[in-house]
């Protein structure tokens, strides 16, 4: 069984990076990445991941308004 990741990311190479070592995890599935805030916002409604990787420091917010946004959604979810 995989588990959906949605990257949100601003960092061009670091976010390929990620996407790259999920892609070769053979318990991971890579649903979607996004560069900023609003694009975060908008996957993780449409797509409700299982895991989600996020730069706390987006140029378009705070990548913590997304965790909160994702808790909200799944109040169940663990954080680490």
């Amino acid at each position: 069984m995989s588990h959906s990741v949605l990257i949100v990311e601003d960092d061009l190479r670091l976010r390929a990076s990620l996407a790259h070592a999920i892609r070769g995890a053979a318990d991971l599935k890579l649903v979607g990445e996004a560069d900023d805030l609003p694009e975060g916002l908008r996957l993780l409604d449409a797509l409700l991941p299982e895991v989600l990787l996020v730069d706390i420091g987006l140029p378009s917010g705070s990548g913590l308004e997304l965790i909160r946004h994702a808790a909200k959604q799944s109040p169940n979810a663990t954080s680490w």
